[in-house]
Parts: C-alpha cells; structure tokens; sequence
C-alpha cells in the first residue's frame, strides 16, 4: 500500500501479488487483490483490473466468504465505472452492499452506497445525482458509525463534487472546507 501510495505501481503490484500467495487468512488475500485491482486500473490497463476483479468474486463467493467477496464486488464497480459503465457499476454496487449487510460489516456497507454514488454521479442528469447524493449521505452515515475518519473525509469531497454536478456551489464549497478540516484534525503519522 505504501508503494501504490508513492505511485509506484509496478512494484506495489509485486508486493501485492506476492502477498496475496503468503496470506492464509482470506479476507487480508481479498486486501491484497484489491490493491492488485487498483494497481491495474492506475496502469490503465482495465482489461486486467476486469479479469482479477471477477476471478475473485467467483473465488470468494465459492469459499462462501462474504466479507470478501463484498469487497471484491466493490472493486468491479470500480473498474466497471473506469470502463464507463455506469449502470453495471451499480449492479454489482448493490450486490456488493447486500452481501455486507448478510455479515453486518459496517465499513464495508459504507463502501457499496459509496460505489453507488460514485456509478450515479457518472450517469449523470438530475435523478441519477439526486440518487448519488442520497447514497453518499447513507454511506456517511455508516461511515461516522464505524468511526472511519479518513474515509469521511474521502466521501466528504466526493459529496462536494456532487453538489456542484448538482449546480449546488454553496454546498459543495462547505463539504469541501468540512473534508479538509477533518483531514487537518486527524493524527496520523503515515499521512491520508
């Protein structure tokens, strides 16, 4: 994660790959393979990022691991939105949030109305961003809960960028100001 961080790709997708083979646990493998995911789609090579995203949401649901096939999921919504395709983004966003809401996984439930919002605000038009900023605020919501701040403060400007697709400039700029508050007030030695 510190090599993706630094954009440096390449061997971020080495350390992963090769950390994915030494994990047993399934759900730190399903960390490695969306770091693996999001290395693909940095390298603008979607293609990949598609492969390795459905290979393990296959691989993850036969294990019956819902945690990380939940995990998997939002990641093909991911890719699927960096292939411009909005609406199969959000199928597979929604399936991604039914799966975490079996297991009552509370980031991860964030994560898939986040995958929502991101796909609707895609699609654009005044329904679909009315839907995405419903979504984020659902994901906020959750996100508060679980006490994930850094994660707040990253939807915190996707709601911005929202508001301001949304022609809503006043609230944007606020969303905006609170994100980097946030971002100020955390502690964090490794940086956001």
């Amino acid at each position: 994660e510190i090599k993706f961080a630094s954009a440096r790709y390449r061997t971020a997708l080495s350390h992963a790959k090769l950390a994915w083979g030494l994990f047993r646990d399934v759900s730190s493998g399903a960390r490695a393979v969306r770091l693996m995911v999001q290395v693909h789609l940095e390298l603008e090579r979607p293609s990949e990022a598609l492969q390795t995203a459905q290979k393990h949401v296959a691989q993850y649901t036969a294990l019956h691991n819902p945690k990380a096939q939940g995990t998997m999921e939002v990641m093909l919504a991911q890719v699927h939105l960096a292939m411009g395709r909005p609406r199969e983004a959000l199928r597979v966003a929604k399936a991604a949030g039914e799966t975490f809401k079996r297991v009552n996984d509370k980031v991860g439930r964030a994560s898939a109305p986040r995958a929502m919002a991101e796909a609707n605000l895609k699609s654009g038009g005044a329904t679909c961003t009315k839907r995405a900023l419903a979504d984020a605020e659902e994901s906020l919501v959750l996100l508060r809960k679980a006490g994930d701040r850094k994660e707040e403060a990253s939807l915190l400007l996707l709601i911005s960028k929202i508001h301001t697709a949304r022609h809503e400039h006043e609230d944007g700029y606020a969303f905006a100001k609170g994100a980097v508050e946030l971002c100020q007030s955390i502690d964090d030695k490794k940086g956001l």
